[in-house]
């Protein structure tokens, strides 16, 4: 099950993400815009510094119409990667981050049907 996505325009789907913050350096499990070419190559990597160029965002930068609402699964994928407190192993599998194989926070999560 990917995470979210947005659907309302052909471009969003490149630079605007849904993020659990699993980290706690954002603004919570919420729709993020990336601001920078460098941002948008490292954003798969989950890398620190991308953190420098992603806002929150509540509408589609390109077409204006708002993000859809995003809840949690009922019944989410198994098994899923929670982040120790150092941030850089798997609590789940014990594997470090970057070789962890569980589903990602994001996945637990789906956009509304209206």
């Amino acid at each position: 099950m990917p995470a979210p996505k947005p659907t309302c325009c052909e471009k969003a789907a490149y630079v605007v993400f849904f993020d659990t913050d699993t980290l706690g350096t954002w603004a919570g499990p919420t729709w993020y815009v990336l601001n920078t070419e460098q941002a948008r190559r490292e954003a798969f990597m989950r890398d620190e510094t991308i953190l420098k160029g992603a806002y929150p965002v509540t509408f589609c930068p390109f077409c204006g119409s708002y993000l859809p609402e995003v809840l949690p699964m009922e019944d989410p994928p198994q098994p899923l990667c929670v982040p120790d407190e150092s941030h850089c192993y798997c609590v789940t599998c014990s594997e470090r981050l970057i070789a962890c194989n569980c589903h990602k926070p994001e996945e637990a999560w789906e956009t509304r049907d209206e």
